[in-house]
């Protein structure tokens, strides 16, 4: 089944109003594929007001899912082996830190909301 035509207020139409000179058109590219967009993409974000934030690689994404699951069966192992309540609070601190780091790793800007959330807890 084909996916329903959009509506005609929601089509993309070609817009050629911008005039930039060469040093500007090269900046807004070079901003626009470092966070892995087109130009128009960029400046229609840009014009929302939304957050850009520079693309990761996929090698430290990797990385950083390798050092998680490492952790991770590191953890699994010692609950195995020991069950007591100071164990439990231990075990709690190293998931808010494996949680921290995957959040950094994956949403950079997750950090900046997560302080915010601690701030209004206390």
């Amino acid at each position: 089944m084909a996916r329903p035509r959009k509506l005609a207020s929601e089509k993309r139409k070609r817009w050629d109003k911008l005039y930039v000179t060469d040093a500007e058109r090269a900046e807004i590219s070079a901003a626009a594929e470092a966070v892995d967009l087109s130009v128009s993409q960029y400046l229609i974000a840009k014009h929302r007001g939304e957050r850009l934030h520079s693309a990761r690689s996929d090698g430290a994404l990797l990385q950083a899912l390798s050092l998680t699951n490492a952790r991770i069966a590191t953890i699994a192992s010692y609950i195995a082996q020991e069950a007591s309540p100071l164990d439990a609070m231990l075990l709690h601190a190293d998931l808010v830190a494996i949680e921290r780091d995957v959040r950094h790793a994956v949403l950079p800007w997750a950090i900046s909301i997560s302080a915010k959330d601690e701030g209004d807890a206390s």
